[in-house]
This record gives structure tokens, C-alpha cells and sequence, in this order.
């Protein structure tokens, strides 16, 4: 049984492969089992025509991708308690790659980029476009910590326009199979 939901695209697509105006369809939808436990499956559906081009019948192939959706929903809620957690630190927080690309922010640094009009989305852009007060010194100290994985903690006084801060800066190093792929830095505002 198709859930209810899905019913009226459902239709629409058999009309569309009837009228000729589509000869294949590929997509999910969600059948209900006897006991009325909802099923997730990607459907596959061919009309075949005669030589006038009239219908004759569908060739329909369908896969159960029922924990396949259950994985994905659950990697969803993951990744936002993740964010939800990052998100909730009072410093400020991102994440580099080995191209010093930011590849992640939490929303207390989206804040301070606003705050200190340093150029809008931090997100893919080179650290030191979005920084660009920070030092060579600085330069080597994530270098350090891509090099040797050794977490580097520090104090930085900089001044970004009229704003003149002091922080407290720690770089941590990001492991995956030994090697440093990654290094989170959180920002912690001293001033």
C-alpha cells in the first residue's frame, strides 16, 4: 500500500509515463506493510509501448532502502547535536584544513566576523583572507601543529580595525589514521 503522502506524486508520475510525456521514472517513496509499519523504497518504473507508441505495461523494479533512510535520519540528528554543541560554546571556534581552508565555524565566530567586519561566510575560505591581521608567527604555529600533532596554546593581542582584543588562542591537532588532517582552534575573548 502506498502511504498517503506519496499517493498523489505517485499518480502523477504513472500519469506522466502513460501520457508519454516521461518514459522512465527512478524515485523514493514510502509503502506502508501490512502491520502498518512504514517502508522506504526506491522505486524504478518503465513503460514499455508498442510500435504505435501506445502502453502495454510497466516493468517496475523496487528496492527496500528502509535502513538506509533510518541511517541517514539518524546521522542528521548526529550532526546536528554536533552543531547544536559547537554552537553552544561560548568561544569561538573553526576548523582548518592542510590548505589552511575553513571548513568549519561555530556561531560565536560567525558573530565576531560580523562584529569586527572581517568580510562576511568564513566557510571555504583561506584562513588568512578571513584573518588577514594574523602573522607569519601564526602562519607557523598551525604548520607546527600539522607537522609534529602537538596541540600549540597560546595569548594574541591583535588590533582589527578600532577593536583592539586579547585572546587566548589553542590549536588543536585533528587525527585520522596518524596524520594531522585538520586543526580546530578555539578563540577565547580575554579582553
Amino acid at each position: 500500500l502506498i502511504h498517503p503522502e506519496d499517493a498523489p506524486h505517485f499518480r502523477e508520475m504513472l500519469g506522466k509515463l502513460h501520457e508519454g510525456k516521461e518514459s522512465f521514472s527512478h524515485h523514493q517513496k514510502r509503502l506502508l506493510d501490512p502491520a502498518g509499519r512504514t517502508l522506504w523504497v526506491m522505486q524504478s518504473t518503465t513503460m514499455v509501448r508498442d510500435q504505435a507508441r501506445q502502453p502495454l505495461h510497466l516493468i517496475v523494479q523496487i528496492e527496500n532502502i528502509t535502513q538506509q533512510k533510518l541511517a541517514e535520519e539518524q546521522l542528521g540528528f548526529s550532526e546536528q547535536r554536533y552543531r547544536d554543541t559547537l554552537d553552544s560554546l561560548t568561544d569561538a571556534l573553526h576548523v582548518i584544513d592542510e590548505n589552511f581552508r575553513i571548513i568549519q565555524v561555530n556561531r560565536r565566530l560567525s558573530e565576531w566576523i560580523g562584529h569586527l567586519n572581517l568580510g562576511g561566510e568564513a566557510l571555504n575560505r583561506p584562513l588568512f583572507e578571513v584573518f588577514p591581521f594574523l602573522t607569519d608567527k601564526q602562519r607557523d604555529e598551525y604548520r607546527q601543529v600539522f607537522q609534529k600533532g602537538i596541540t600549540h596554546h597560546g595569548e594574541e593581542a591583535v588590533t582589527v580595525g578600532d577593536s583592539a582584543l586579547f585572546t587566548e588562542v589553542i590549536k588543536i591537532p585533528i587525527l585520522e589514521k596518524g596524520k594531522v588532517t585538520r586543526v580546530l582552534t578555539l578563540i577565547r575573548d580575554l579582553t
